[in-house]
Protein backbone atom coordinates (compact mmCIF):
# COMPACT_ATOMS: atom_id res chain seq x y z
CA UNK A 1 0.00 0.00 0.00
CA UNK A 2 2.83 2.76 0.87
CA UNK A 3 4.07 1.56 -2.97
CA UNK A 4 0.83 2.63 -4.29
CA UNK A 5 0.94 5.60 -2.66
CA UNK A 6 4.08 6.37 -4.13
CA UNK A 7 3.20 5.30 -7.09
CA UNK A 8 0.23 7.67 -7.77
CA UNK A 9 1.49 11.51 -6.77
CA UNK A 10 -2.18 12.73 -8.19
CA UNK A 11 -3.31 12.49 -4.14
CA UNK A 12 -0.97 15.35 -3.54
CA UNK A 13 -3.59 18.24 -4.18
CA UNK A 14 -6.07 16.91 -2.21
CA UNK A 15 -3.72 15.68 0.85
CA UNK A 16 -0.48 17.70 0.66
CA UNK A 17 -0.93 21.41 1.19
CA UNK A 18 3.27 21.81 1.51
CA UNK A 19 3.32 19.84 -1.57
CA UNK A 20 0.34 21.81 -4.00
CA UNK A 21 0.29 25.11 -5.14
CA UNK A 22 -1.79 27.60 -2.85
CA UNK A 23 -3.19 29.43 -5.68
CA UNK A 24 -5.54 28.40 -8.25
CA UNK A 25 -4.07 26.85 -11.60
CA UNK A 26 -3.63 29.72 -14.84
CA UNK A 27 -5.75 29.17 -17.72
CA UNK A 28 -3.14 27.84 -19.50
CA UNK A 29 -1.99 24.92 -17.20
CA UNK A 30 -2.16 21.53 -18.08
CA UNK A 31 -1.12 18.14 -16.64
CA UNK A 32 1.03 15.26 -18.67
CA UNK A 33 0.82 11.53 -16.98
CA UNK A 34 2.75 8.69 -18.26
CA UNK A 35 3.61 5.22 -17.60
CA UNK A 36 6.92 3.70 -19.20
CA UNK A 37 8.22 0.29 -17.82
CA UNK A 38 12.00 -1.25 -18.87
CA UNK A 39 12.18 -4.79 -17.59
CA UNK A 40 11.10 -4.75 -14.08
CA UNK A 41 11.73 -1.12 -13.66
CA UNK A 42 8.44 1.16 -13.63
CA UNK A 43 8.11 4.64 -13.65
CA UNK A 44 5.09 6.73 -12.75
CA UNK A 45 5.46 10.26 -14.73
CA UNK A 46 3.81 13.48 -13.07
CA UNK A 47 4.17 16.93 -15.16
CA UNK A 48 2.77 19.90 -14.52
CA UNK A 49 2.90 22.56 -17.18
CA UNK A 50 2.03 26.35 -16.32
CA UNK A 51 1.78 25.43 -12.83
CA UNK A 52 2.26 27.98 -9.71
CA UNK A 53 5.15 27.01 -7.49
CA UNK A 54 4.34 24.49 -4.21
CA UNK A 55 5.72 25.79 -0.82
CA UNK A 56 8.28 23.34 -0.49
CA UNK A 57 10.23 24.36 -3.99
CA UNK A 58 9.16 27.78 -3.39
CA UNK A 59 11.77 27.72 -0.33
CA UNK A 60 14.28 26.87 -2.25
CA UNK A 61 13.73 28.92 -5.31
CA UNK A 62 12.25 31.90 -3.96
CA UNK A 63 12.86 34.10 -6.76
CA UNK A 64 11.10 31.59 -9.07
CA UNK A 65 9.13 32.48 -12.14
CA UNK A 66 5.21 33.23 -11.75
CA UNK A 67 4.50 30.02 -13.89
CA UNK A 68 6.58 26.81 -14.08
CA UNK A 69 7.34 23.05 -15.16
CA UNK A 70 6.00 20.87 -11.73
CA UNK A 71 7.53 17.27 -12.11
CA UNK A 72 7.32 14.64 -9.89
CA UNK A 73 8.48 11.22 -11.49
CA UNK A 74 8.69 8.25 -9.25
CA UNK A 75 11.24 4.71 -10.18
CA UNK A 76 10.06 1.64 -8.88
CA UNK A 77 12.71 -1.30 -8.60
CA UNK A 78 12.09 -4.25 -7.12
CA UNK A 79 11.71 -5.34 -4.29
CA UNK A 80 10.06 -1.87 -3.44
CA UNK A 81 13.39 0.59 -3.89
CA UNK A 82 11.77 3.93 -5.03
CA UNK A 83 13.39 7.09 -6.54
CA UNK A 84 11.80 10.26 -6.93
CA UNK A 85 13.16 13.09 -9.20
CA UNK A 86 10.90 16.03 -8.46
CA UNK A 87 11.29 19.99 -9.05
CA UNK A 88 10.54 22.88 -10.58
CA UNK A 89 11.87 24.41 -13.50
CA UNK A 90 11.57 27.55 -16.11
CA UNK A 91 9.41 26.50 -18.86
CA UNK A 92 10.76 24.45 -22.10
CA UNK A 93 14.36 24.63 -20.78
CA UNK A 94 14.20 20.25 -20.35
CA UNK A 95 14.88 20.55 -16.73
CA UNK A 96 18.04 22.29 -16.70
CA UNK A 97 16.92 26.00 -15.19
CA UNK A 98 15.05 25.27 -11.77
CA UNK A 99 15.29 23.73 -8.27
CA UNK A 100 15.54 19.95 -7.84
CA UNK A 101 14.72 17.94 -5.01
CA UNK A 102 15.61 14.27 -5.41
CA UNK A 103 14.52 11.64 -2.67
CA UNK A 104 14.90 8.52 -2.04
CA UNK A 105 12.09 5.92 -0.64
CA UNK A 106 13.26 2.37 0.41
CA UNK A 107 10.29 -0.29 1.62
CA UNK A 108 11.36 -2.85 4.00
CA UNK A 109 8.30 -5.18 5.00
CA UNK A 110 8.39 -6.38 8.51
CA UNK A 111 5.54 -8.76 8.60
CA UNK A 112 2.04 -9.09 6.51
CA UNK A 113 1.00 -5.99 8.39
CA UNK A 114 4.03 -3.39 8.93
CA UNK A 115 6.90 -1.92 6.67
CA UNK A 116 10.23 -0.11 7.73
CA UNK A 117 9.77 3.29 5.18
CA UNK A 118 12.85 4.97 4.83
CA UNK A 119 13.81 7.84 3.61
CA UNK A 120 16.15 10.77 2.22
CA UNK A 121 16.28 13.99 0.52
CA UNK A 122 18.79 16.11 -1.54
CA UNK A 123 18.75 19.51 -3.20
CA UNK A 124 20.71 21.75 -5.74
CA UNK A 125 19.36 25.04 -4.10
CA UNK A 126 19.73 27.13 -0.87
CA UNK A 127 22.34 24.01 0.51
CA UNK A 128 24.44 23.96 4.12
CA UNK A 129 21.77 26.27 5.60
CA UNK A 130 20.41 25.22 8.96
CA UNK A 131 17.30 26.95 8.67
CA UNK A 132 16.22 25.76 5.23
CA UNK A 133 17.47 22.23 6.57
CA UNK A 134 14.88 22.10 8.75
CA UNK A 135 11.89 23.97 7.45
CA UNK A 136 12.10 20.94 4.46
CA UNK A 137 12.65 18.28 7.33
CA UNK A 138 9.71 19.31 9.17
CA UNK A 139 7.39 19.84 6.23
CA UNK A 140 8.13 16.85 4.24
CA UNK A 141 8.09 14.91 7.65
CA UNK A 142 5.05 16.25 8.19
CA UNK A 143 3.28 14.93 4.88
CA UNK A 144 4.81 11.19 5.53
CA UNK A 145 3.39 10.59 9.18
CA UNK A 146 0.44 12.93 9.71
CA UNK A 147 -0.98 12.78 6.34
CA UNK A 148 0.17 9.85 4.46
CA UNK A 149 0.23 7.59 7.40
CA UNK A 150 -2.86 8.42 9.12
CA UNK A 151 -4.74 8.19 5.53
CA UNK A 152 -3.18 4.79 4.58
CA UNK A 153 -4.33 3.01 8.56
CA UNK A 154 -7.21 4.76 8.01
CA UNK A 155 -7.79 2.62 4.77
CA UNK A 156 -5.89 -0.55 5.74
CA UNK A 157 -8.40 -0.74 8.63
CA UNK A 158 -11.64 -0.25 6.23
CA UNK A 159 -10.33 -2.78 3.96
CA UNK A 160 -9.57 -5.47 6.63
CA UNK A 161 -7.17 -7.33 5.18
CA UNK A 162 -3.69 -7.00 3.60
CA UNK A 163 -4.61 -8.63 -0.18
CA UNK A 164 -6.29 -5.52 -1.99
CA UNK A 165 -6.49 -7.54 -4.90
CA UNK A 166 -9.10 -10.28 -2.96
CA UNK A 167 -11.25 -7.03 -2.85
CA UNK A 168 -11.71 -6.80 -6.67
CA UNK A 169 -11.31 -2.50 -6.60
CA UNK A 170 -12.18 -0.92 -9.41
CA UNK A 171 -9.27 0.41 -10.77
CA UNK A 172 -8.54 4.23 -12.23
CA UNK A 173 -6.01 4.98 -14.66
CA UNK A 174 -3.47 6.31 -12.07
CA UNK A 175 -3.13 2.54 -11.08
CA UNK A 176 -1.60 1.76 -13.53
CA UNK A 177 1.53 2.16 -12.21
CA UNK A 178 0.98 0.58 -8.77
CA UNK A 179 -0.71 -2.62 -10.59
CA UNK A 180 2.29 -3.08 -12.41
CA UNK A 181 4.58 -3.57 -9.46
CA UNK A 182 2.41 -5.55 -8.12
CA UNK A 183 2.77 -7.97 -11.07
CA UNK A 184 5.60 -7.89 -11.07
CA UNK A 185 6.61 -8.72 -7.52
CA UNK A 186 3.70 -11.45 -7.74
CA UNK A 187 5.80 -13.14 -10.70
CA UNK A 188 9.31 -12.59 -9.37
CA UNK A 189 8.02 -13.99 -5.61
CA UNK A 190 6.43 -16.96 -7.50
CA UNK A 191 9.20 -17.70 -9.13
CA UNK A 192 11.73 -18.21 -6.20
CA UNK A 193 9.40 -20.27 -4.75
CA UNK A 194 9.47 -22.11 -7.51
CA UNK A 195 13.17 -22.67 -7.36
CA UNK A 196 12.92 -23.79 -4.11
CA UNK A 197 10.36 -26.30 -4.10
CA UNK A 198 13.43 -27.78 -6.92
CA UNK A 199 15.84 -27.61 -4.60
CA UNK A 200 13.90 -29.61 -1.67
CA UNK A 201 12.53 -32.14 -4.61
CA UNK A 202 15.87 -32.61 -5.77
CA UNK A 203 17.91 -32.90 -1.90
CA UNK A 204 15.12 -35.83 -1.27
CA UNK A 205 15.89 -37.84 -4.53
CA UNK A 206 19.44 -37.63 -4.15
CA UNK A 207 20.81 -40.55 -1.51
CA UNK A 208 23.11 -39.56 0.90
CA UNK A 209 25.34 -42.22 3.26
CA UNK A 210 23.97 -42.12 6.48
CA UNK A 211 26.86 -41.90 9.10
CA UNK A 212 25.85 -44.43 11.96
CA UNK A 213 28.04 -47.02 13.49
CA UNK A 214 27.77 -49.16 10.06
CA UNK A 215 29.95 -46.15 8.08
CA UNK A 216 31.62 -45.27 10.38
CA UNK A 217 33.04 -49.38 10.92
CA UNK A 218 33.39 -49.44 7.18
CA UNK A 219 35.63 -46.17 6.95
CA UNK A 220 37.62 -47.63 9.86
CA UNK A 221 38.19 -50.73 7.68
CA UNK A 222 39.60 -48.52 5.23
CA UNK A 223 42.02 -46.53 7.09
CA UNK A 224 43.72 -49.11 9.26
CA UNK A 225 45.62 -51.02 5.99
CA UNK A 226 46.88 -47.30 4.89
CA UNK A 227 48.24 -46.78 8.43
CA UNK A 228 49.88 -50.15 8.45
CA UNK A 229 51.81 -49.39 5.07
CA UNK A 230 52.74 -45.84 6.98
CA UNK A 231 54.28 -47.00 9.83
CA UNK A 232 55.73 -50.24 7.85
CA UNK A 233 57.58 -47.27 5.54
CA UNK A 234 58.43 -45.21 8.71
CA UNK A 235 60.37 -48.52 10.05
CA UNK A 236 62.51 -49.17 7.71
CA UNK A 237 63.20 -45.54 7.23
CA UNK A 238 64.91 -45.72 10.62
CA UNK A 239 66.89 -48.92 9.98
CA UNK A 240 68.52 -47.47 7.03
CA UNK A 241 69.20 -44.81 9.43
CA UNK A 242 68.31 -41.95 6.27
CA UNK A 243 64.91 -41.29 7.56
CA UNK A 244 64.58 -37.57 5.92
CA UNK A 245 67.48 -37.79 4.37
CA UNK A 246 67.88 -35.03 1.15
CA UNK A 247 67.90 -36.26 -2.17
Amino acid sequence: MVADNLLDLSHAPYLHPFLTPKEAPPPEFRIERDLRQDGDTVWSMHCNLNSRITPLLAVLWPDSPPLIEGYFDMRWQPPSNLLMVAGAAVMDTQRQEGAAIPMAHLLTPVDEHTTHYFWSQARNRMVGIPAVDEQVRIGINHAFEHEDEAMMAECYALMGTADLMSLKPVLLPGDGPALRTRRILARRIEAEISVERRAVQLRRSVPFPSAGPRAAKLLKAQIQPLQQLARQWVARRVASRDFGAQE
